[in-house]
């Protein structure tokens, strides 16, 4: 097999800039779409972490199991098998 020698314009290598463009965009253009999933995915857990609370919403503060004067095994416990 014999390979021949590409063919030049006077001995010099021909452009590059379309391998440059088209290097550049195969970066580019995937680094972008990543920051878009990002900053999409950021913005759902966000919202999803942090809720808007109604404007009817009753806060409740404390430990329901202690509640009613016991804990959950005195509750579950009183009355069943005694």
């Amino acid at each position: 097999m014999k390979f021949r020698k590409k063919r030049t314009v006077h001995g010099k290598e021909p452009t590059q800039f379309l391998e440059h463009a088209t290097g550049t965009a195969w970066t580019v253009i995937p680094v972008l779409i990543v920051m878009v999933l990002f900053l999409a995915a950021a913005r759902v857990i966000a919202t999803v972490q942090n809720p808007d609370q109604p404007a009817n919403a009753v806060q409740v503060h404390g430990d329901w199991t202690t509640s009613s004067g016991g804990s959950i095994d005195t509750i579950a416990g009183s009355g069943h098998g005694e």
